[in-house]
């Protein structure tokens, strides 16, 4: 089986603002125009060292009892999908 084999899917959910992290100073929009290049020429935001230990993945960000449900639905899909699933 290839990629093309399995139907797309895109899950959208409303976001509950329940998060993992709540820094008192989070990066803003501002931080985003005053970007700085790393080592590897990727842009990023000055101030993403000063937060890196609230950096977390993607899926991982909100705890809120919907996003946990899709979350625990991606999962199973992954596990009946194998390496055929795409990541979040």
């Amino acid at each position: 089986m290839n990629e093309t084999d399995f139907p797309r899917i895109l899950l959208l959910t409303s976001c509950t603002g329940e998060k993992r992290y709540k820094p008192t100073n989070p990066l803003a929009q501002s931080d985003f125009r005053l970007s700085v290049c790393d080592s590897s020429g990727t842009r990023k935001p000055r101030r993403e060292e000063e937060l890196a230990e609230f950096a977390t993945p993607a899926s991982n960000i909100y705890t809120g009892a919907q996003h946990r449900q899709a979350m625990e639905g991606v999962k199973a899909l992954r596990q009946a999908l194998g390496s055929q699933a795409k990541a979040v």
